[in-house]
């Protein structure tokens, strides 16, 4: 699957941060998930709900950051440790949906 650079920049409204993402980065990376976001999620994903389910799927299994890169369609999460459950990335690089 591929998410279409245009079409994210096209719907994309970007909002200012609250925080100095420099600083941030000092904060622990439990706290991340509420203080750094992708912008581009917020288009992405109703358009592209797969994504948006990968995303929660890595939360799920015990990542402790997980987001979009870029304007998509890659995920990346951060885990302390390895799942035990195996991650079901190979269900999705059908060209079925």
């Amino acid at each position: 699957m591929s998410v279409s650079t245009a079409d994210a920049y096209r719907g994309i409204t970007p909002h200012p941060s609250n925080i100095d993402l420099r600083n941030a980065f000092n904060d622990p990376v439990e706290d991340w998930r509420k203080l750094i976001v992708n912008d581009f999620e917020s288009t992405v994903f109703p358009k592209y709900p797969i994504i948006a389910e990968l995303k929660q799927q890595l939360y799920e299994r015990g990542a402790v950051y997980a987001s979009m890169s870029g304007s998509g369609s890659a995920l990346f999460g951060l885990f302390k440790e390895l799942p035990e459950e195996k991650l079901p990335f190979e269900i999705y690089r059908s060209n079925d949906f």
